[in-house]
């Protein structure tokens, strides 16, 4: 009869053991979307002098990093992934591609204005 409290707790080490060694990942919403939903990337607008763009994150995953003794968030968006700056907090970044006229030159390219 005492084998079945030492199998029953057996299990219930591994089981513990098992699930603190897998990360847990958590969908921290910012609009109502469904978690996992990918960042919307969207021109808004556009001629020969400008170009507007509308980036929205429908929210993030955070996951706690353990990491000698210590605890830290780690968050990125689906799909995209970090500014992977060397010493730097490794924080979450949305790239995409955008042409120009050749005539432009790169440092004509500016934010003129950001919402957050």
């Amino acid at each position: 009869m005492r084998s079945i409290p030492i199998i029953l707790l057996t299990f219930l080490v591994i089981l513990l053991l098992t699930s603190l060694s897998f990360p847990f990942e958590t969908w921290i919403p910012i609009d109502n979307e469904p978690p996992g939903t990918n960042p919307t990337i969207e021109i808004v607008s556009h001629c020969d002098d400008y170009t507007i763009v509308r980036v929205t994150i429908h929210g993030f995953w955070c996951e706690d990093v353990y990491e000698e003794g210590e605890t830290f968030q780690k968050i990125w968006v689906p799909v995209y992934g970090t500014k992977m700056e060397i010493g730097k907090p490794e924080l979450p970044a949305v790239r995409g591609l955008m042409g120009y006229p050749p005539a432009k030159n790169s440092s004509d390219i500016e934010v003129v204005s950001a919402t957050w």
